[in-house]
């Protein structure tokens, strides 16, 4: 900033610079052809002196600029030679008169007012003194060298106002691009909170959310590597997982962080860690929600100690939020185990009691008893049995979503295409085909996310007017295929840049989460095509027999 104004101020004074340079240029081509009394020797004498003074001066003004009393003594040394300078080439009728208005331009710039008067003053005295008779032409000049003069005044006043005001612009400027710059670096603060809450919160079990834990720190702090160490108290047992860090770094640093958190177990648990190893430092922190740990995130030191906090509080969150879910499962099975249990014992069973009861019954007395008695009892039983079956089957219809022939799965992702479609005037087509019973809870909420991630991506990023998505549930595997008609983009240019739109960088970590493959196939006005395959829980857990 500073240097800015600097070249403002100089503006002003440039002007000086110049007019010194073109007006000795003038005056003296009208000294060498108007004065003719004077001998070639003289005037060359003259010129040649002015031109190297005009030259020293120039240097001395420059190399004191800013200093009162130097520039104040320079304009009176100046100031003399230029009225001696008057003196000897003609007076008022030497052309020099206006060359040596060049200090009354400098002592109004750069000391005042007053003094660019008094130089005035000084060369009217100077040419009244070399002069034996004034004319009225003379009198004339001097009054147009006192005009001149005020008009100069005037002049480098409102140069002055315009340089303060420019100079103060300028410093206004400065603060808007600094608050610019600022306001940029919140937007993007955010953009980028946003994107890792979104990420996070997407996905479905601890060891997803440790891979993206350790991707986005690595590409967030521009670390080298990362690492982390999942603890299971319970069993005093940890896990290790790392990302772009060497295999005998990864063991030394685990041996030095499993000590460091026994040794400070009991501790001060806020308490971010120094992990000096190999010449390298570590910081490590607690991923942890109130008082429990689930882990240690390791990065090379890094400056941006808020950034990595709230990594880790935000993994810390999701980490409580997966153990509470584990939790809210074992609760609801056992709840479900109740309901059965109480339900069968209720119903069923005392049905079922009954007819025992009535065929013992019956076989006491079946020697006694008529043939119409006996299969009079035995359909009464069999009546019996058959409302047990019924209650029975409604028990067991009590845990499933088939029981009313819908399909929650099915429902949401043809809900989810019919708003979009009404939305953005979009023609979206489903081919779906196999037993949406075979995938699980987790596969059926990632398969739904990754669909609207396909929808959403193709008609924001893409403008597509047509979607196609095909869904092919099989014995062996799940496959998912998301084509559109959209402008499409270069997926290696993406990858290069490390530009990954939240999109797809959400249905990557999706599909990793299933262990699964995804590909995209792309180009510039020939739309996009996503294809996504997981394998079947009867291909994972036979694949698992075999080894």
């Amino acid at each position: 900033m500073g240097s800015k104004i600097k070249l403002s101020k100089m503006s002003v004074t440039q002007m000086v610079v110049i007019y010194r340079y073109i007006s000795l240029i003038i005056t003296s081509y009208f000294y060498v052809m108007t004065i003719n009394h004077h001998s070639l020797t003289r005037k060359i004498f003259i010129i040649l002196g002015m031109t190297i003074t005009s030259l020293i001066m120039n240097y001395l003004y420059r190399q004191n600029k800013g200093e009162l009393q130097k520039i104040s003594l320079l304009v009176i040394v100046e100031t003399i030679g230029n009225s001696l300078l008057l003196i000897l080439s003609g007076g008022i009728q030497s052309p020099y008169v206006w060359y040596v208005f060049n200090t009354v331009f400098v002592a109004a710039i750069e000391i005042g007012s007053y003094l660019s008067w008094v130089n005035m003053f000084v060369y009217i005295g100077s040419i009244v003194f070399s002069t034996e008779v004034l004319q009225l032409s003379d009198i004339n000049a001097i009054s147009g060298i006192i005009l001149a003069t005020g008009g100069l005044q005037m002049f480098v006043s409102y140069a002055k106002e315009i340089e303060r005001k420019s100079s103060e612009i300028m410093i206004v400027n400065e603060q808007l691009k600094k608050s610019n710059t600022k306001v940029e670096e919140t937007l993007e603060y955010v953009v980028k909170i946003y994107e890792a809450v979104y990420l996070f919160s997407s996905q479905n079990n601890s060891k997803s959310l440790i891979e993206l834990m350790l991707d986005y720190t690595t590409q967030v702090l521009n670390s080298e590597g990362a690492m982390f160490v999942k603890i299971e108290e319970q069993n005093e047992d940890y896990s290790v997982y790392s990302r772009q860090l060497e295999e005998k770094l990864v063991s030394e640093l685990s041996r030095e962080v499993v000590k460091l958190y026994k040794e400070q177990k009991d501790k001060d648990k806020n308490k971010n860690w120094q992990l000096p190893v190999n010449n390298m430092t570590f910081i490590g922190i607690n991923i942890k929600y109130s008082h429990t740990i689930f882990g240690i995130l390791i990065v090379e030191n890094s400056q941006e100690l808020e950034k990595l906090n709230f990594i880790a509080q935000l993994s810390g969150m999701l980490f409580q939020q997966f153990s509470l879910e584990e939790m809210n499962d074992i609760l609801i099975v056992e709840q479900e185990q109740n309901r059965i249990a109480n339900e069968i014992h209720d119903s069923v069973l005392q049905k079922l009691f009954a007819v025992s009861c009535n065929l013992f019954t019956i076989s006491k007395a079946f020697e006694k008893m008529e043939e119409m008695q006996v299969v009079e009892a035995l359909n009464t039983n069999r009546a019996s049995i058959n409302r047990a079956m019924t209650e029975l089957r409604k028990t067991i219809y009590g845990l499933s979503s088939d029981k009313d022939g819908t399909n929650s799965f099915q429902d949401k992702v043809k809900s989810y295409i019919e708003e979009m479609q009404n939305l953005h005037n979009v023609n979206i087509i489903l081919t779906a085909e196999g037993f949406y019973r075979q995938l699980t809870i987790k596969e059926q909420t990632s398969l739904y996310r990754i669909i609207c991630e396909g929808i959403s991506n193709a008609i924001k990023h893409g403008e597509a007017s047509f979607i196609e998505i095909i869904l092919s549930i099989t014995y062996r595997e799940v496959k998912v295929i998301l084509r559109d008609n959209g402008i499409g983009f270069d997926p290696e240019q993406v990858k290069t840049k490390r530009t990954l739109g939240l999109g797809l960088r959400n249905m990557h970590y999706l599909v990793a989460s299933l262990g699964g493959e995804l590909t995209i196939n792309s180009s510039s006005s020939h739309g996009t095509t996503i294809e996504m395959s997981i394998l079947s829980r009867v291909e994972q857990d036979s694949r698992k027999e075999i080894v």
